[in-house]
Order: C-alpha cells, then sequence, then structure tokens
C-alpha cells in the first residue's frame, strides 16, 4: 500500500512539474504593457484572465474566420446535395462565429464595451483566433486583468521549441502572469 501511495506521489509530483516547463529549451523574457486609448473596446475573457482590446482589431481578425467559415458553409451544401461527408462539428461552429460576429457589429452601436468570454466557443471546440491575443501582447495593444480583476502590466514570456520526434518539432510562446506557473495563453509559431 506505500509503494502505490508513494508512486501516485510521484507521478502527481512529475505532472505538476511538466506544466511548469512547456518547452525543452526556451528563453525568459519580460514584456511590458502600457496603457491603452480605445474609444470601441472588446472585454474577452480566457482561463484566469481577461483581455481589454481594440474593438476593430478584433472585429477584423474575427471577420477573418467568420469568412472562411461562410464561404465553407456554401461548399457544406454543394456537399450534402453530392451525398459527402460533412464533418458535424462544422455548422455549429459556423452558427457560433456568425451570432459573435452580428453581436459586435450590433452591439458597438449601443456601448463603448463589448464583453465575450471564451466559453462561448469553446462549446463547439473553437480555439481563441489562433494568435490573435498572443500577438496583441507582443504589439503593445491589450490590457490584461487577472482573474483578481488587477490590471498587469508585466507579462512573462516563454519563448522555445520542443523536440516532438526524431526529426521533428514545435516552437512558439506562452506567456504567465509574475507569480503562475500556469501559462494562460500561448501560440505556436513553427512546426517541422
Amino acid at each position: 500500500m506505500r509503494i502505490l501511495l508513494l508512486i501516485g506521489t510521484l507521478i502527481i509530483f512529475l505532472k505538476a512539474q511538466s506544466q511548469d516547463k512547456y518547452y525543452d529549451t526556451y528563453t525568459v523574457d519580460t514584456i511590458t504593457l502600457t496603457d491603452i486609448h480605445f474609444k470601441k473596446v472588446v472585454s474577452y475573457q480566457i482561463n484566469s484572465v481577461t483581455f481589454f482590446v481594440n474593438y476593430e482589431d478584433y472585429k477584423n481578425e474575427l471577420y477573418i474566420c467568420w469568412k472562411r467559415y461562410h464561404d465553407g458553409m456554401k461548399g457544406t451544401k454543394r456537399e450534402k446535395r453530392r451525398g459527402e461527408y460533412i464533418n458535424p462539428d462544422y455548422e455549429p461552429r459556423w452558427k457560433i462565429i456568425d451570432s459573435v460576429y452580428q453581436l459586435l457589429k450590433k452591439q458597438v452601436t449601443t456601448q463603448d464595451t463589448i464583453f465575450l468570454t471564451q466559453k462561448i466557443f469553446d462549446k463547439v471546440g473553437l480555439g481563441a483566433l489562433n494568435s490573435f491575443f498572443p500577438d496583441m501582447i507582443e504589439k503593445n495593444n491589450c490590457a490584461i486583468f487577472g482573474s483578481d480583476n488587477k490590471r498587469h502590466f508585466i507579462i512573462i514570456r516563454h519563448k522555445g521549441s520542443k523536440k516532438t520526434g526524431n526529426f521533428t518539432g514545435t516552437g512558439g510562446r506562452v506567456y504567465f502572469l509574475p507569480g503562475q506557473k500556469k501559462y494562460f495563453i500561448g501560440a505556436m509559431d513553427w512546426v517541422s
């Protein structure tokens, strides 16, 4: 019994340590965010943080995704008529993207801040617009608040790579709030 308890404790300890180190090799640096001045803002809650980004930037990025799914829905109708396989996740994803896009366009006429959450997109298996939020951090074009509703001006970035096989690997960046061991968002920059 003691051996099983020891093995279980060791596995939990090793799993917890592996969350700290996302990459095999990496560099650590900090990004200092400055004040933002946007007329219209999107407040986007994801994981343990809330991003505040320029409405136009977010709408433009969402439009790219909206257009891709909109055009894909046209193809889906053709495929249905031909009796071909259609991914059952496609239509629910399109409906979420379309409804959020329409909501953005409507709400911006009556309010300065539009509130969104990643949970809406998680329901249908959609990520957070690829690297949009990490790019906003890099461009110093956002504000970030922690779960304690405190604004964070210093963001810790790990940039690195990870070997995934004999001749394959990935590279990217992950972002942490100071004092946190779990990253709140990341972006994959390359795959080989």
